[in-house]
């Protein structure tokens, strides 16, 4: 074969092929244009998800710290009492009192918290509301079940503690928010409510604070021989873990030494 008719040969091979891609568009070119439309629509939606959770995660993140910050000034004033009663002093200048019984309950009710205690109320309940799947509202109901009991409320402290334990946290938080539930619950003469939730752990990095715990129920039942047990296990279990000295746990077990 001669270089022309290589050439024509090239040349016929080239129209077969372009012929040959023409047929091919037009059979799949749409689903081509639509898998290339499909992948770009992902990668758009990816992006925007990524920006979305980026600026939920921010939020979240600088809402976190204003809880924090509040949770510092209201421990730090805990003790203070620096919350004037603003309708009180209304109702003196205009020489008027309140005809409501609900509104001087509510009044009432106010007055046991300071401003910074009041702040941190209200800024940790938005959060909940606003984040509550994300692991700093766990930690957040955690710091208002603490102020709770701090205002005497263990009411509230309870349902705080056990919001915590139904978002199924981590082993850790888990633990640690069943054993300040067991605190509130014997503060609340509910021994045997405390008793199962401590028992439902069979393994535990809190084994010290649980096994004080179970020795407190015992005491608070009568049953002096078991909460001795109890008290010397935590003891053993603490000084086992290299844990600072527990000079209360010690007290109780010395106590019960002395009760024959």
């Amino acid at each position: 074969m001669n270089e022309w008719e290589q050439r024509v040969d090239v040349y016929r091979t080239e129209e077969e092929q372009l012929e040959a891609l023409k047929k091919w568009w037009q059979t799949n070119g749409k689903a081509v244009i639509m898998g290339i439309g499909a992948s770009l629509l992902l990668i758009v939606g990816w992006r925007a998800w990524q920006d979305h959770s980026r600026s939920t995660s921010e939020a979240a993140s600088v809402a976190y710290q204003e809880v924090l910050e509040a949770a510092q000034k209201a421990a730090a004033n805990a003790f203070a009492d620096i919350m004037p009663d603003a309708a009180e002093a209304d109702g003196a200048e205009d020489g008027a009192e309140s005809d409501s019984a609900d509104e001087a309950d509510a009044e009432d009710e106010d007055s046991k918290l300071s401003v910074e205690q009041m702040t941190l109320a209200t800024l940790g309940a938005a959060f909940i509301e606003d984040h509550g799947k994300t692991a700093y509202a766990q930690i957040v109901s955690l710091l208002l079940a603490k102020q709770a009991v701090t205002i005497g409320d263990l009411a509230l402290a309870e349902e705080n503690l056990r919001w915590v334990l139904a978002q199924d946290p981590a082993k850790s938080l888990r633990q640690l928010t069943k054993a300040r539930l067991a605190k509130v619950l014997i503060a609340q003469d509910k021994a045997d409510d405390a008793r199962r939730l401590l028992e439902s752990e069979t393994t535990t990095a809190y084994r010290a604070t649980y096994s004080e715990l179970l020795g407190d129920i015992s005491l608070q039942q009568g049953d002096m021989e078991s909460a001795r047990r109890h008290y010397q296990t935590a003891v053993n279990a603490a000084t086992k873990d290299g844990n600072v000295s527990r000079p209360l746990l010690n007290l109780k077990l010395n106590d019960l030494a002395t009760i024959e």
